[in-house]
């Protein structure tokens, strides 16, 4: 409900009552649960289910992380589980002793490091407080350093604050190689799991690469269908949740270019090319990881969708249509032909259109 207006947004109904319900803290998401032992998440604009975590019994309490990446939820049959609020995907689950000692608060703390599960005891009516270390929400600062040396090894390059491409000294890029290492040299938490089995799969020569990354690949690939189905609505929101994860994913340029300050259609050019240099760049990289591509974690279908999503992108809402029209090709090319329809109607349209000019209205 509008709180302004007192006019109802959004109509959610359930088979089984309601008990818990709570927003999260960037107001996208809901969760809501109760009688029907399921903790569900809900997108606030839509009213769609996002995720969801079922459980024996009724969910007595659920709560978001102050970043929404995670929501937790207890029950009255003694557990409490953390999940990922995108995914549903559980990440810790905790049991209380006995059937009796039901959970019936949880809360995380304000820095999103701990979290608090009260319990009570239906028999003979005693109490518990259980605070958990939740030091695992998110990547750890190790996990965020290594991939981004491994991006500056790897490209020789890295961007300043105002924006600007620097290269690496032969000092500086050692020195990055030794934070890789580092973190390649221990045992990786469970949460880093997939990110230690890419940064150490990266490391072998091109040629002596038997397997693929292991449980990364399938990361990879749903990486990309995520990123896909993000909309403008949730944009910010999904950008900061997936794509900062992985830096290293071949769509994730032309997603951080979809954030963009965007040149207003009827806008003098000197103003509108003024914004265009970084999204240009952005999708180029694109175009370039896509080429670069291994095709033993991205098989040829994959890589024909990611084409043909980053050419509608870079056509639709970015107005590069240069970029878009090398990502149709490089879509065709991985494409059967009694599936190219669609593609090659977008690439004749391209090709009629004047590259970078702005749709008038269509």
């Amino acid at each position: 409900m509008d709180t302004t207006t007192g006019r109802q947004n959004t109509s959610v109904t359930f088979d089984r009552a309601v008990q818990v319900v709570a927003f999260s803290p960037d107001g996208h998401s809901i969760l809501a649960a109760g009688f029907d032992n399921i903790a569900h998440v809900i997108a606030a604009s839509s009213g769609k289910e996002i995720s969801r975590m079922e459980f024996k019994d009724a969910v007595s309490s659920a709560a978001f992380s102050q970043d929404a990446r995670f929501a937790a939820a207890g029950s009255m049959d003694g557990t409490a589980v953390i999940f990922e609020t995108a995914s549903g995907k559980e990440i810790y689950r905790f049991s209380n002793a006995s059937r009796e000692d039901a959970v019936q608060s949880i809360q995380f703390s304000p820095n999103g490091r701990s979290l608090a599960i009260t319990g009570g005891n239906s028999k003979n009516m005693s109490g518990t407080v259980a605070v958990v270390d939740c030091s695992w929400s998110g990547l750890q600062d190790e996990a965020c350093a290594a991939w981004r040396s491994a991006l500056r090894v790897q490209s020789g390059v890295q961007f300043t604050d105002n924006g600007r491409l620097v290269m690496l000294s032969a000092s500086e890029l050692i020195a990055e190689q030794t934070k890789v290492d580092s973190f390649l040299s221990s045992k990786p938490k469970q949460v880093e799991s997939w990110q230690h089995e890419v940064l150490a799969w990266s490391r072998i020569a091109p040629d002596e690469r038997t397997t693929t990354a292991g449980s990364g690949s399938l990361f990879c690939i749903s990486m990309g269908r995520q990123l896909i189905r993000t909309t403008p609505s949730n944009l910010w929101q999904s950008m900061e949740l997936w794509a900062s994860e992985a830096p290293w994913h071949p769509l994730e340029p032309v997603s951080l270019a979809r954030l963009e300050p965007k040149p207003k259609a009827g806008g003098d050019d000197a103003a509108r090319e003024a914004l265009m240099p970084r999204p240009r760049f952005l999708a180029q990289l694109t175009l370039k990881r896509l080429r670069a591509a291994d095709v033993k974690i991205y098989d040829r279908d994959t890589l024909a969708q990611y084409g043909a999503w980053a050419a509608q992108i870079m056509h639709e809402e970015l107005s590069l249509n240069t970029e878009a029209l090398e990502a149709v090709n490089f879509a065709l090319e991985r494409t059967a032909p009694e599936m190219q329809k669609q593609l090659l109607e977008l690439r004749a349209k391209l090709s009629a259109r004047p590259s970078g000019k702005l749709p008038s209205g269509d």
